[in-house]
């Protein structure tokens, strides 16, 4: 739903996901749960 969202708006869009699903070059970071630790990836 945000593609489609975005490009009504007329913006831009960015898919965040959990490590390991996007291909190619990523960014990372990660952040810490109550039972203890994820990370999200973002394109490069």
């Amino acid at each position: 739903i945000g593609a489609p969202l975005a490009y009504k708006l007329g913006v831009g869009f960015i898919p965040v996901r959990k490590a390991g699903k996007l291909p190619s070059l990523v960014h990372s970071v990660e952040y810490e749960l109550e039972y203890g630790m994820d990370r999200l990836e973002v394109h490069q």
